[in-house]
């Protein structure tokens, strides 16, 4: 990420999805104070186009069930 020539920096959706990020994609998560995360899966139609390739890592199953998902990102 820290990369100084943008052609070798991880493309930020592609961040999104990196492991480091899965507890955020597990739908028991909740914020220390027990309240639920703020919506984290909102992508627009055109994000969702741009990470095609990512897209079932990027936005968690229980996130496109519930709805989750912008709506014109279907």
């Amino acid at each position: 990420m820290l990369a100084y020539d943008p052609k070798k920096r991880i493309a930020p959706l592609a961040a999104c999805a990196h492991s480091f990020f899965d507890e955020l994609r597990d739908p028991t998560v909740s914020l220390p104070n027990g309240k639920n995360l703020p919506p984290l899966f909102d992508f627009t139609a055109n994000e969702l186009v741009l990470a095609a390739d990512i897209v079932d890592k990027l936005v968690p199953p229980h996130a496109k069930e519930d709805g989750k998902v912008s709506s014109d990102s279907k």
